[in-house]
């Protein structure tokens, strides 16, 4: 409240008061942690996934765009129960279970590694190099629906497994990334106009390590299949390396 107080509109720009920069900067750090603890936990950025990829089948089996943005929730979860495709009957029927697929590698940048103990659970966060992680991030298969399918394919045939059971969720997509600080103008009473990232450098680069230790590609495998996608970890990153050599 007391920061839209002090919003003004000048010159075609959006600003803020100087006097609520304290405010701007919370706002700021609730918005990039509401995304990592809500929109983008990861129960929730799976059975994203797992949406996506019915709706897509959906779309193959002559779904239009148009008839699918004018669909409400559960018009979509309705198209999902009648469906006769095999494949959706086979994700929606676990969907509405509460099966979802397990994240079993999760791969980061090297500096991102998790330091909790996971000697635990049939879960390994594996790092790659800045630069190798950087080529990762950028192959077009991660922005695309169909080429992400096809990539689960592969890697589900690596292992021996049912290509149903194998999702890929990449957090770094331009979809799901929402962690990248916008910068904003900032308003002082002599009338002078500066930028919150001249005044605060250091809160930028915080929240720009903050975004980067949460990207991350998760390969997530049904608890049938998740102790073989665990134990060929290995074999897996080395296929990643390839594509992005081959980049």
């Amino acid at each position: 409240e007391y920061l839209a107080k002090h919003i003004y509109y000048i010159d075609g720009k959006v600003m803020v008061d100087e006097v609520a920069l304290d405010q701007a900067k919370d706002i700021q750090d609730f918005y990039i942690k509401l995304f990592k603890n809500v929109y983008l936990r990861k129960k929730s950025s799976v059975l994203q996934r797992i949406v996506e990829k019915m709706t897509h089948e959906l779309m193959k089996d002559g779904l239009s765009e148009t008839e699918l943005f004018s669909l409400t929730d559960f018009g979509l979860l309705g198209r999902f129960e009648v469906s006769q495709n095999p494949l959706i009957q086979f994700y929606y029927e676990r969907f509405m279970s509460g099966v979802v697929p397990k994240i079993t590698i999760e791969f980061k940048h090297e500096s991102a590694e998790s330091t909790i103990d996971l000697s635990h659970k049939t879960m390994k966060v594996i790092g790659f190099s800045d630069e190798t992680f950087e080529k990762l991030a950028k192959l077009d298969c991660f922005n695309d629906v169909v080429a992400l399918s096809e990539l689960e394919k592969k890697i589900a045939s690596l292992l021996g497994i049912s290509p149903s059971s194998v999702t890929l969720v990449p957090m770094f997509t331009r979809e799901r990334f929402r962690f990248e600080p916008q910068d904003m103008h900032v308003y002082s009473r002599e009338g002078r106009v500066t930028s919150l990232s001249k005044l605060y450098p250091d809160h930028f680069q915080a929240m720009r390590e903050y975004g980067r230790s949460h990207l991350s590609l998760r390969v997530c495998a049904y608890n049938e299949d998740r102790r073989k996608l665990y134990d060929a970890s290995d074999e897996v990153k080395r296929y990643l390396l390839d594509l992005t050599n081959n980049k």
